[in-house]
């Protein structure tokens, strides 16, 4: 249980140092590193044993229920891209749409901060099979952002499952002026 805290501890201040630009690569590098380390200790703890890859698999099945396929595409993106610019611009939002997006995503999964969130992820898609997740995910497949992260949204065949309405489009462009 220590380790977990103790990860969990590290993750939010990697997150807050990111946030305030207070952090140099090779601070980063090292942190990951620790990161490592201690998820390795976490991972090799009897409680992470005891508990089955069946039910591992139920409770990230249950998370990723809980996000829409939108929500969906903005966590995997944020898993491959590094700011909430380059998620807007990629799939064609507001910045603070994504924002607000990843806010109700860390809610909705009880994370705190990017760190946290991209090892959940992670671990869920580990966990959970291709099958699994396009039921859970609308039709998003598990790799989506690994292929089409910077593709163009024409030559993207999933665009339909995330690409914004005319009438949201419209506020969105109204919020951003």
């Amino acid at each position: 249980m220590e380790t977990k805290q103790q990860i969990e501890t590290l993750m939010m201040k990697i997150d807050e140092l990111i946030q305030h630009r207070q952090i140099q690569q090779f601070s980063i590098d090292a942190l990951e590193k620790r990161v490592s380390l201690l998820e390795k200790q976490l991972i090799a703890s009897p409680q992470a044993q005891s508990a089955s890859s069946k039910e591992k698999e139920k409770m990230y099945r249950a998370g990723l229920k809980k996000l829409s396929t939108r929500q969906h595409v903005i966590a995997q993106l944020m898993c491959e891209l590094p700011t909430f610019g380059a998620v807007a611009d990629r799939i064609g939002i507001s910045e603070n749409t994504v924002k607000s997006q990843v806010q109700t995503i860390y809610k909705y999964l009880d994370l705190r901060g990017k760190p946290s969130f991209i090892m959940w992820m992670h671990n869920a898609m580990s966990e959970v099979s291709e099958g699994q997740y396009k039921l859970l995910s609308g039709g998003l497949p598990q790799n989506w952002a690994v292929e089409y992260a910077q593709a163009d949204r024409s030559i993207d065949p999933y665009s339909h499952l995330y690409a914004a309405t005319k009438r949201r489009a419209d506020n969105e462009s109204e919020q951003d002026n």
